[in-house]
């Protein structure tokens, strides 16, 4: 129950335009002060209320807040007064929290400038009580986003033969071509030794060079030896 409320509250802010970060240090701080719980036993020796333990006026002012949402004390409708507390009566901190880079800073604007727990007139939100605890639930919540990955592509030579069922038929296609370049060529030698060209020559070429090429040059020297 406390795990899904976490998730819920944290999706709910991502609903409302704030940031990942500013979500995960609002969150946190609730797991601390009542484990996201909309009907936690009140503290404070009974003083303080719902999920961010409201006390004296701000506790009179959820209820009006209830009373005129449907008179549903639920998670959805406390999480909708601390937002409307954040954007109206609580601005600088509603402003850092969505200039917070990272929960660590969020949750510290938060604990600082909304919570006020003890240890928070200090200034320094590691004084505050239960920092760690506020700051570790931030990064649990926030680290629990599904994370965005990019795709690595197969080498386009490798998945093209993978993917293309023609491919396995090219090197058929083209073994008549090839037999019809190499009836030339050795036409071609035949005409050239025949002429009184160097043998071994002939045999290193045809050994060492690709069919097109070898036909080019043996072309060449054809010519050569009709001029001469």
């Amino acid at each position: 129950m406390a795990s899904d409320n976490r998730s819920a509250a944290f999706q709910w802010f991502l609903s409302q335009g704030y940031s990942p970060a500013a979500a995960a240090g609002i969150v946190g701080n609730l797991v601390q002060e009542s484990g996201v719980n909309p009907t936690v036993r009140p503290g404070d020796s009974g003083t303080a209320h719902g999920i961010a333990q409201w006390r004296g006026d701000r506790y009179a002012a959820l209820n009006n807040y209830v009373a005129a949402h449907g008179g549903n004390n639920d998670l959805s409708t406390q999480l909708g007064f601390l937002d409307y507390e954040l954007r109206n009566r609580y601005g600088s901190t509603f402003n850092k929290l969505m200039a917070a880079r990272d929960p660590r800073e969020a949750t510290a604007a938060f604990a600082l400038g909304y919570e006020r727990p003890a240890g928070a007139q200090t200034g320094v939100a590691e004084n505050v009580d239960g920092w760690g605890n506020r700051l570790n639930a931030a990064n649990a919540v926030y680290g629990g986003q599904a994370p965005t990955q990019t795709a690595q592509p197969s080498p386009p030579q490798i998945a093209g033969l993978l993917s293309d069922p023609q491919s396995q038929q090219k090197p058929m296609l083209q073994q008549p071509q090839e037999q019809n370049v190499s009836q030339r060529i050795t036409g071609l030698l035949g005409a050239l030794q025949n002429q009184n060209t160097d043998a071994p020559m002939m045999d290193t070429l045809a050994n060492t060079e690709d069919a097109n090429t070898q036909m080019m040059r043996a072309r060449q020297r054809l010519a050569q030896a009709r001029i001469a």
